[in-house]
Order: structure tokens, then sequence, then C-alpha cells
């Protein structure tokens, strides 16, 4: 019998837009692509952290002697690094954004898609919370970045296949 071969994506594939208009409110899924999302490549690497807050629900008569959790809110956020470049569109529109405490919109996927054609991820309206610069003797200046999201995030799939 013959191993399955394994299927998976590399980083390398994934991909990032950054839109000029903000989202204005919650859609059904694939309607945040109404959005002119222009790609967001000079991302080095990404993190997106996944997770929901949690709330004991444990009863006296239910609980079996066993604490009991409900997950409740679902928990977004985003980190990546950038090469500091003062030059570059979507460096300044971060940037920007952190600095006068604006919102830049963002979605992240993990869709090895060369297009938003039936890519996947998170959208939002961010908050950049953190612009953080490395200037290493041996290296090169880069910021870390974290957003979290300010409004309206979602689950975003956009149509097509």
């Amino acid at each position: 019998m013959a191993e399955a071969a394994y299927s998976f994506k590399t980083g390398l594939a994934a991909k990032a837009y950054l839109a000029a208009s903000a989202l204005t409110a919650f859609t059904s899924t694939g309607s945040a692509s109404a959005a002119t999302w222009t790609a967001f490549d000079e991302i080095m690497g990404a993190k997106i952290p996944g997770g929901k807050t949690e709330k004991d629900i444990t009863t006296r008569g239910t609980s079996g002697g066993f604490r009991l959790t409900a997950a409740t809110l679902k928990e977004a956020s985003v980190t990546f690094d950038i090469l500091w470049n003062t030059t570059n569109a979507n460096f300044t529109t971060l940037k920007a954004a952190y600095d006068t405490d604006g919102a830049t919109i963002t979605a992240l996927f993990c869709e090895a898609a060369r297009t938003l054609e039936g890519a996947e991820g998170v959208a939002a309206n961010w908050s950049v919370t953190q612009f953080d610069k490395d200037e290493d003797i041996d290296g090169i200046q880069i910021a870390h970045v974290t957003l979290k999201p300010a409004s309206f995030p979602q689950v975003f799939v956009a149509p097509g296949a």
C-alpha cells in the first residue's frame, strides 16, 4: 500500500494585502472583497496567533469534579517584521498609523494564491500597537510590528477557486 502524500503550504506562499479605505461593516463571507486590496509584499515573516478567551462555567452539579470552560470571544493579532524603509509606501502607511493612532486595513492570507481569488484569512481595520526598531550593529534595520483589531474583524474568504 502506497503512503499518502502530505499536503502543506509554505510561509513564503502566504500573502498580505492593504486596502486604502476602511471596512465599514461586518460582512458576509467574501463581501469584503469589494475593497481595493494592494499586495503587501514587504513582510519578512508573520505570525497570526489564534485563540479565544475562556470563561469558567463550573457548577456543583455538572462538573464531576472537573473545571469546565467555555470558549468565548475570538482573539486576533498579527505580528511581522518589515525592513525599515521610509521611502516604501506600505512602510510609511503603517508608520503613520502608529504615529497618529490611526487604523490601517490589512488582510493576511494563508492561501498560496497569486491573487485574492479563493484566498482565506482575517480582514479588519487594525490598530498598530507596536512598532519597534532593531538596529543591530551587524544586521539591517528592521521594524517589528503588531496589529490588533480596531473594528470589523471578520473571517474573509474571497470568492473564486
